[in-house]
């Protein structure tokens, strides 16, 4: 009789496919992340770099909305955020260790979704380890240089946020194949989420994602 309760206990415990599981993992350079998994049991997922204020639980609508989509989405906390670690200041040791956890689950096609801070996290990775993920979502990106990966990109921001001209610059000098969404907005990144676009961006997400892994 205790064994079956020990066994039922045991089976209830377990999380269910498309419950948000807490995980952890090891980063590029052995640092330590902490992440939640949303799991679509898809072969498809999306890794989710959060901005300079904001922390892996910033994306759970997000990541509720691509889960509903059949596409799995790992939120990270990058070093300094909550219990993640690192050894080395670079932020894209971080990514680097979410796109090698889920190579891992088996995923065929993963796409990172890198927010501001996160955009300069996702450039870094694409230029020190080019050739693992298959597409790059880049939201508001601070920077000024341009993204000269092969992988097709998508580049987000608002046309009335302060940096708007210089990201059409970086839009503009990168290479192909890249797309662009503007939209009607002041904001800047995840903060385009509170407003009326934030629906929009995750349609364009979802949709951008899955045409480049049905290839």
């Amino acid at each position: 009789m205790k064994r079956a309760v020990f066994c039922l206990l045991f089976a209830v415990s377990l999380p269910l496919k498309g419950e948000l599981i807490e995980v952890s993992f090891e980063a590029g350079d052995g640092g330590f992340v902490e992440a939640d998994f949303y799991d679509a049991d898809s072969k498809v997922a999306v890794v989710l770099a959060h901005g300079k204020v904001f922390d892996k639980n910033s994306w759970k609508k997000v990541a509720d909305s691509l889960e509903r989509a059949k596409i799995s989405a790992l939120a990270i906390n990058f070093r300094g955020y909550g219990l993640s670690v690192g050894i080395k200041e670079e932020l894209y040791h971080d990514i680097t260790g979410a796109v090698d956890f889920l190579k891992r689950k088996n995923v065929d096609c993963i796409a990172v979704v890198g927010a501001s801070m996160g955009a300069i996290a996702l450039k870094d990775y694409l230029a020190s380890i080019p050739g693992k993920i298959d597409a790059a979502i880049f939201l508001s990106p601070p920077f000024s240089e341009a993204i000269t990966t092969e992988i097709p990109k998508l580049i987000v921001f608002g046309k009335d946020e302060p940096i708007a001209s210089r990201i059409e610059s970086v839009y503009e000098n990168s290479s192909s194949p890249k797309e662009v969404l503007k939209l009607n907005t002041d904001k800047h990144a995840q903060h385009i989420f509170k407003t009326s676009q934030g629906d929009n961006i995750v349609k364009s997400i979802i949709n951008f994602v899955k045409t480049i892994c049905s290839r």
